[in-house]
């Protein structure tokens, strides 16, 4: 008779570990409460949530569980194994005693300091006014509420206003939730994270392989912090010798500590970890596995998961070590070789508000690819798969090579279709750094912007203009005065410039075009040079060249003037789409003494899923609703458009990133208003932009 397992859980890792208990040799039968539309393929779903102890204990009695694994945290937290093993049904995972480590940061960090495990140095406050006595001078700083705050409980503050704004929120608007009721003041620690696993009976452990995660919504770990965005195990940042002192410094004293102090350890123990100046520090612990961690680490290990589980609970771990021949502090002797991927699909407005209930559609998986579900409904009747959370789907690839292991991943996330889908393009870029040339490696595009910095000629104004970057081929949006200087200041490759988009005539905007043409004659560029334009301001753009005594016939090649119209302008990589606005009035006094009828245009920029919008001014933005929903990335010259119709903009539209290029001479006035409009105490929704600036999307 097969064994009977309830997994408790209903996300991409409860998911995981259904997927890998199923293909264990011993055929359990598996049930999950609450699960999700991807669970119910694997596992029986029960809909008894998680927090609900003595629904589940009711459940494990009366289908007869021959042992019970614990997903998520909050439940470890609330003593749902103390209460199984009251009625000694085997269960993995720690008590509420032990889960401590997690639930109180206050607990852990004090556990930490009395052993001498390495940690950051932080302080206790319990009160708005104790935590602003307590700030230092020295920035960044982080704050973390004491309590499981659903990842919503650490803030990395730059500047007193920050971590001002952060203490306020947590100590007045969240007054009364127990996680807030006590603030660590922690130490910042400038390194590279990881996190490691500890697979432990209380007596004997296994470090599992090492993973990367990407807490971060955005590429390059800016936007909000995330339950996690994708993660790439294992990372060669953790060498043999660093994990022999970790081993040494931090996992055998945190066991030894909590035995001592009568909360032995068994389940999984996660080490957030950060490697500074060469050392290993704990930044957190956790008690469980980690989501999306599980998903990254579970395909690579050689284990039958049923036998591990059962191993644990029974305090024969070192039994199953000697089985198989693991040795304790190496991951490798029981992992596949090769490198896992997981990539987050996420629901737009994700971490804040989203819509539930799009409809999902899969495509065909390749080989050694799978494909967890995190938050989704499957309707048997209608037959149909709906996103019912913020964090939808995980893909997840493994193979040899981890170039190509990404490739069939980010394929199969691009084929999967579901309205508002977002997920990060460069999940795994620091482990590639390691293994990989930088120039083997291209993630997504990078917009680098120019002209932005108040070392412009123009004593009146500051002028933007913006190098995208696809595939190692350049296309300039605008071509501001400051833009060849810019060029060459940043050690852009002028000689890969594969067209030029001007938006409209004004002065900001095109400027630059005669110097970028001399330039690029003097680099012996040969080929045509297409400069894009809505076909009405050629005869604008062609006058203003004239007057600036640029003449075509002096130039070693040749560039071409080519109508956007109404068709965009489209290669393998790119699409570049034009839309006009009715907001005309700055412009006509350089397109009527020419007889010309001028309509303003801003740009739509499409690379892969991606959308990037540089729209001219407000109306121009407000004439394509539409494509307001499906924004990565808008720019924003703020001398032209106010904040606060930029911010109403942003927020009705969840766009997540924001970028304030075209400060002028009012930098100083109009940043610290777009901060009081747009903050949030984690990080802005908007960044301001200097010149070289690389954003890549």
């Amino acid at each position: 008779m097969s064994k009977k397992i309830l997994v408790i859980g209903n996300g991409g890792r409860e998911h995981a570990i259904c997927w890998f208990l199923s293909q264990s040799p011993q055929k359990p039968e598996l049930l999950c409460a609450p699960g999700n539309g991807g669970i119910s393929k694997v596992a029986k779903c029960f809909a008894v949530e998680p927090e609900d102890i003595q629904g589940l204990i009711k459940l494990a009695k009366s289908e007869k569980v021959d042992l019970v694994v614990v997903g998520p945290e909050k439940p470890l937290a609330m003593g749902l194994v103390n209460e199984f093993q009251k009625a000694n049904i085997a269960t993995f995972g720690p008590t509420k005693e032990a889960a401590t480590i997690e639930s109180s940061k206050r607990y852990s960090k004090e556990l930490m300091l009395k052993h001498n495990i390495p940690t950051a140095q932080a302080v206790v406050v319990r009160s708005f006014n104790e935590a602003i006595d307590q700030l230092s001078e020295k920035f960044p700083i982080v704050l973390k509420a004491d309590g499981l705050a659903a990842g919503k409980g650490v803030s990395i503050c730059r500047n007193f206003e920050e971590a001002e704004a952060v203490l306020r929120d947590w100590f007045t608007d969240k007054k009364g939730k127990a996680e807030y009721e006590q603030i660590l003041i922690e130490q910042y620690l400038e390194g590279e994270e990881l996190s490691l696993f500890v697979v432990t009976d209380g007596l004997s452990y296994q470090v599992l392989p090492p993973v990367q995660d990407h807490k971060r919504l955005l590429e390059n770990d800016l936007g909000f912090n995330t339950g996690g965005m994708g993660a790439v195990a294992p990372t060669p940042l953790l060498t043999d010798e660093l994990l022999d002192e970790i081993v040494v410094q931090i996992i055998e004293p945190t066991l030894k500590a909590l035995q001592s102090e009568g909360k032995p350890f068994q389940g999984i123990l996660f080490l957030g970890l950060i490697i500074s100046n060469g050392k290993p520090y704990v930044l957190e612990y956790n008690a469980r596995f980690g989501d999306p961690e599980a998903q990254a680490l579970l395909p690579l290990i050689q284990v039958d998961l049923v036998e591990l589980f059962d191993a644990c609970t029974q305090q024969k771990l070192s039994e199953l070590q000697k089985k198989y021949h693991w040795q304790p502090h190496r991951w490798q002797t029981l992992a596949k070789k090769g490198y896992s991927l997981c990539v987050v699909l996420a629901n737009r407005g994700y971490p804040g508000n989203y819509v539930k209930g799009s409809e999902i559609t899969l495509p065909p998986l390749d080989l050694d690819v799978f494909l967890f579900h995190a938050n989704t409904i499957w309707d048997e009747k209608s037959k149909k798969l709906t996103a019912s959370g913020g964090r939808v789907l995980n893909v997840v690839g493994i193979g040899n090579e981890l170039l190509e292991t990404r490739d069939r991943v980010y394929r199969t996330a691009k084929a999967i279709q579901f309205k508002g889908k977002q997920y990060r393009q460069d999940i795994g870029k620091k482990v590639f750094y390691h293994i990989e040339s930088e120039e083997s490696l291209r993630f997504g595009a990078t917009l680098t912007i120019l002209g932005s910095s108040s070392g412009n000629p123009s004593p009146n104004r500051n002028t933007s203009s913006y190098w995208l970057d696809v595939d190692g081929e350049g296309y300039l949006l605008d071509c501001g005065e400051g833009t060849s200087r810019s060029i060459l200041q940043n050690n852009i490759d002028a000689l890969k410039l594969r067209a030029i988009f001007i938006t409209h005539t004004h002065p900001d905007h095109c400027a630059g075009l005669p110097m970028l043409l001399q330039m690029l004659h003097l680099s012996e560029r040969h080929d045509n040079l297409p400069i894009y334009l809505p076909s009405d301001k050629i005869p604008v753009i062609a006058l203003m060249l004239q007057h600036m005594y640029l003449i075509p016939g002096r130039l070693s090649f040749q560039y071409l003037f080519k109508p956007l119209g109404d068709e965009p302008y489209e290669d393998e990589r790119i699409q570049v789409l034009p839309f006009r606005t009715n907001h005309l009035e700055k412009y006509r006094e350089y397109a009527e003494p020419l007889g010309i009828v001028c309509k303003s245009y801003g740009l739509q920029v499409r690379i892969s899923d991606r959308m990037l919008l540089y729209p001219s001014d407000i109306p121009s933005l407000l004439d394509v609703p539409n494509v307001l929903d499906e924004i990565d990335l808008l720019l924003i010259e703020s001398t032209h458009i106010h904040p606060n119709q930029v911010a109403k903009i942003a927020r009705e539209h969840k766009i997540p990133r924001v970028i304030l290029t075209h400060v002028g001479t009012n930098r100083e006035e109009q940043v610290p208003e777009w901060r009081a409009l747009g903050i949030t105490h984690q990080i802005p929704w908007f960044e301001v932009a200097y010149d070289g600036m690389e954003v890549t999307f």
